[in-house]
């Protein structure tokens, strides 16, 4: 009988391992001394207008990935610190990690779609790359009750979530 013991550590590392290759789909890492690049693979041509129908088309196709990768992280984090430290003390963390709380917002309004606050919307984001192409991404917005706004490209999420991992060593990022 086959069986994904979800209190063994090892199913974790699967799951862990799930998340980064979901990353590479969207994503090519380049590694540095101090920080880490994400560069979008969604690639359209640049003989589309960076508003164009192909645009928008690429980016609809990578709010899927998006929205599982965003869910997929967040239990990641919560279940490694739930296993580890018996709670996961999300507004202590969120002070240490730029990326944090727009993560848990963005994951709430996943999961709860209208019973959130702030509003949060996905826009797409073309970065302009001359000669060839055009590299899509996304950039979240969020709009809170105050009347604040904040924008953050999706890419800072990830990187958030890798942070956290390299920290509690749970993963090892060799840099050049």
């Amino acid at each position: 009988m086959n069986i994904y013991d979800l209190n063994q550590s090892y199913y974790l590392r699967l799951d862990i391992e799930d998340v980064l290759k979901k990353i590479d789909i969207l994503y090519e890492v380049k590694i540095g001394d101090v920080e880490n690049e994400f560069v979008p693979k969604t690639l359209v041509s640049n003989k589309f207008s960076w508003v164009s129908d192909e645009c928008q088309s690429a980016f609809n196709k990578i709010v899927p990935a998006i929205k599982s990768l965003t869910k997929d992280m967040y239990a990641i984090l919560e279940s490694i610190y739930k296993s580890n430290k018996g709670k996961f003390d999300k507004l202590k963390l969120e002070e240490k990690y730029f990326g944090l709380k727009e993560l848990r917002l963005l994951n709430n309004k996943f999961k709860h779609y209208f019973d959130t606050e702030p509003k949060v919307s996905l826009m797409a984001l073309t970065l302009i790359q001359p000669p060839m192409s055009h590299q899509i991404d996304a950039s979240i917005n969020y709009q809170y009750k105050d009347g604040t706004f904040k924008s953050i490209r999706f890419a800072e999420l990830v990187k958030c979530f890798l942070l956290i991992l390299e920290d509690l060593k749970i993963v090892t990022i060799n840099r050049v």
